[in-house]
């Protein structure tokens, strides 16, 4: 799995294995080479663990996709998260984010 690089004009591309959905296409469909996902200038940092994406903007707002087995997606469950990608409301803006494997 793999989010490729964000372009300076904030145009974000995947590719990669996404049996969990943590490409953030809304599906499980693996991606075979990179692909536009979507647009976005204010994503600051992407971050990747084996089965979950994190998406940080620079306003502190947090997205997230993939699996939640463990609660790593930071929703307070363990559901799967079977959507495209979702904003987790905090009470605080988040600074920095960091993946491990799972």
């Amino acid at each position: 799995m793999n989010f490729k690089n964000k372009k300076e004009n904030g145009d974000i591309y995947i590719h990669g294995n996404n049996n969990y959905g943590q490409l953030g296409t809304g599906n499980k469909e693996n991606v075979k080479k990179p692909t536009f996902l979507m647009n976005d200038p204010l994503v600051k940092k992407i971050c990747t663990g084996y089965s979950y994406s994190l998406l940080l903007r620079k306003n502190g707002e947090l997205f997230v996709c993939g699996s939640n087995a463990n609660g790593q997606i930071g929703l307070g469950n363990k559901k799967e998260l079977e959507v495209q990608l979702k904003f987790v409301i905090l009470t605080k803006e988040v600074e920095d984010i960091f993946c491990g494997s799972q």
